[in-house]
């Protein structure tokens, strides 16, 4: 049975996970889609700054709600759900500006998971399962800290 992790361990995760994912992102985006080249590594300075001046659970703590909003259709692989899944839309102005990175993030994950390759689309789906492993735990002990 693997040790249980600190909440420090589980933003860490998430974190690497992010930042993973960010690096597939910057892969796949064809050479000559300068646009979109630029939205992801604006994106991906946006995280790192947030990370920087309101901590390193910043994202965590603002794309949990959503990851746990679907988690269901993320545990069972509902691809048609996922490529289809507006977030703003669904959210509306619950979220609050903090979770527009996240929200194009998504965003950026959907567009290239659609173009991708089933290896690189298992690849994909087990890095948002990390997302979400990270986030129960983040959650659970964020309850057992506060009780305390």
């Amino acid at each position: 049975m693997p040790a249980a992790r600190g909440i420090d361990e589980v933003i860490d995760s998430f974190n690497k996970t992010i930042n993973a994912l960010l690096q597939t992102l910057i892969k796949k985006i064809p050479p000559n889609d300068i646009t979109m080249q630029s939205n992801v590594e604006r994106l991906k300075k946006r995280l790192i700054l947030a990370r920087k001046e309101m901590g390193p659970g910043f994202v965590i703590e603002n794309g949990a709600a959503i990851i746990l909003k679907f988690k269901d259709k993320i545990l069972e692989r509902n691809e048609e759900f996922f490529t289809r899944l507006d977030i703003r839309a669904h959210f509306g102005d619950k979220l609050g500006k903090e979770a527009e990175s996240v929200c194009e993030l998504i965003d950026y994950i959907k567009l290239i998971y659609n173009n991708s390759k089933r290896d690189e689309k298992d690849k994909l789906y087990g890095e948002v399962c990390n997302l979400l492993l990270d986030v129960v735990d983040f959650e659970l002990l964020r309850k057992i800290i506060i009780r305390s």
